[in-house]
């Protein structure tokens, strides 16, 4: 009997202790409360670049906004592809900052030391997950914005070869290749072998190597592509410039970089918007007005039907009326979630496409 009442006890211990743990770990907490509404806001944000056209320089254009619409101290560091001394930034970053952000898969090992370190402050990583209670990760359906991408190339190709080149070749770079041929099958399935062979797509392996992505271009377009959708940060500036010099069209990412990289204009034809500045800004905005949340369950998982994903507003300027209606139809048929977008490349296959 003894036994039996002292195994009930450990029961219902271990219970408690699982309550405890789900509601702290899987449910997060919020460090932000209402005696927090006056008081300064400190966010840091770490990036490997931050005037890159791309998503550091977006991520930082939405903590200065914040700055201004919610008084919010920022701190900045680039890290530049160093990895030395990264965890002590981390450290210091968290000494001195309310919100410690980082940008990119890269940090996430980062991320994870310092959090569990400092429970008493709050994280944030863009574009991976971290089951840390006091970390919030903001990921972004990019396969959908890539599917927009596609049906762009795919329509606009008069060589029914279009190209794609990512950053790496990881589970990101391949929901943007996953996402873009899934676009292009479903307007101009004459343009998929290359795609789905893998004959006319390459991975940087790199976010910062633009002689490389210049390369990689050069070789794409010299085996036919007319049109490439780049998603390799700042080495993208690369296949602009192959672009440009092969009198060929490109795509970019990030950014409208039609306007941001002003010397290629003529040769992009659209880009695929990736708003990292507004969810820098609302996050802000729930620090400050005390709402901000972490831990897993909290996570944000951002696309077409947030408007945090979209192709650019320049579009319009370089491809046809088809082209544009074709987007908006399509746009329209993912946010209504009539068409789910591929985040993998077998999965592709077996996409049935709506015309």
């Amino acid at each position: 009997m003894d036994k039996l009442k002292k195994n009930k006890e450990i029961a219902i211990l271990l219970l408690i202790i699982f309550y405890l743990y789900s509601n702290f770990v899987l449910v997060g907490c919020n460090l932000f409360n209402e005696k927090r509404m006056n008081d300064t806001l400190k966010v840091g944000l770490i990036s490997e670049y931050f005037n890159d056209l791309s998503f550091g320089q977006m991520s930082k254009k939405g903590i200065e906004e914040a700055k201004e619409k919610y008084g919010v101290e920022p701190e900045y560091k680039e890290i530049k592809g160093n990895n030395d001394g990264i965890d002590k930034i981390f450290k210091d970053f968290a000494e001195h900052n309310n919100i410690t952000i980082a940008t990119g898969e890269e940090l996430k090992t980062n991320i994870q030391k310092i959090s569990r370190e400092r429970r008493d402050k709050n994280f944030v990583i863009l574009d991976e997950e971290v089951n840390e209670p006091n970390v919030k990760s903001i990921l972004f359906k990019h396969e959908q914005g890539a599917f927009l991408m596609g049906i762009i190339a795919g329509n606009e190709t008069k060589t029914n070869k279009v190209g794609f080149i990512g950053g790496m070749d990881n589970k990101i770079g391949n929901e943007f290749y996953a996402g873009f041929t899934a676009g292009v099958k479903t307007v101009n399935e004459k343009a998929l072998e290359g795609l789905m062979s893998r004959k006319m797509i390459r991975f940087n392996e790199s976010f910062l190597d633009e002689k490389k992505a210049y390369e990689k271009a050069i070789d794409l377009y010299d085996s036919g592509c007319d049109i490439i959708f780049q998603a390799a940060g700042n080495a993208g500036i690369g296949v602009f410039k192959a672009a440009k010099e092969k009198g060929k069209k490109a795509i970019g990412v990030d950014t409208d970089q039609k306007v941001t990289a002003k010397e290629y204009k003529d040769v992009i034809i659209s880009s695929m918007i990736k708003r990292t500045d507004e969810a820098m800004l609302n996050l802000c905005k729930e620090a400050r007005e005390g709402s901000f949340k972490s831990g897993i369950r909290n996570k944000e998982e951002l696309g077409l039907a947030d408007n945090m994903l979209d192709y650019a507003p320049t579009t319009k300027e370089s491809v046809s009326k088809k082209t544009m209606e074709d987007l908006e139809k399509y746009k329209k048929l993912v946010i209504e979630e009539v068409i789910e977008v591929p985040s993998r490349l077998f999965e592709v296959v077996g996409f049935k496409t709506i015309t």
